[in-house]
């Protein structure tokens, strides 16, 4: 797997000193959770992608599994920290380059509603979350986010240009507890 830039910028915003079961949805190989696991062993790490071979090894399981029948693979309420780069481009819009890409890219196998319901079902009460998306479907977002009782913390704009707009928002959420507006956060130059 090639990790891209969203990857690994997400990654970085992850404090990983929050809780000790940590878990990827969508992890593709597990390759960034294979480099954790040998950096933390104290944690048990986690991760399910519809392409994924399952695989356990110390404190690493990966899954083959689809995030949309979590509730039948996984225990509820079971994660201190969710960590997810999903597919955010809607299925049918704009243009792929090849059509193997077409399940990276798009939502048509994992929606943004079908992300937050197992992200509120596996999100111990007092845990977090971590993804990405575009700031071109924000709105959207927190409106599902609201929908689905699950809230922002933090929110951390990526710019490309120093006088351009955003083109992605890390979101660092909870349940709803506590602060009911989220930060928002010195933005990234990339």
């Amino acid at each position: 797997m090639t990790l891209t830039e969203d990857s690994v910028l997400l990654y970085k915003s992850v404090d990983f000193n929050l809780g000790n079961n940590i878990i990827e949805l969508g992890c593709e190989d597990g390759t960034m959770l294979k480099e954790l696991s040998g950096r933390h062993k104290e944690k048990h790490f986690f991760g399910i992608d519809l392409k994924a071979k399952n695989f356990k090894e110390d404190n690493l399981v990966i899954i083959k599994g689809n995030i949309k029948n979590i509730k039948d693979l996984l225990d509820p309420h079971s994660f201190d920290i969710i960590i997810s780069n999903p597919p955010y481009f809607r299925y049918g819009q704009g243009k792929i380059p090849k059509e193997n890409k077409l399940l990276e890219k798009t939502d048509k196998e994992l929606s943004l509603i079908d992300l937050l319901i197992a992200i509120k079902y596996l999100l111990h009460p007092n845990g977090f979350f971590y993804f990405t998306y575009p700031t071109s479907r924000l709105y959207e977002v927190l409106k599902i986010m609201e929908l689905e009782n699950i809230k922002p913390y933090k929110l951390q704009f990526r710019h490309t240009k120093m006088n351009g707009n955003a083109d992605i928002c890390l979101f660092t959420g909870k349940n709803r507890q506590g602060e009911i507006d989220p930060k928002v956060v010195f933005p990234i130059l990339k």
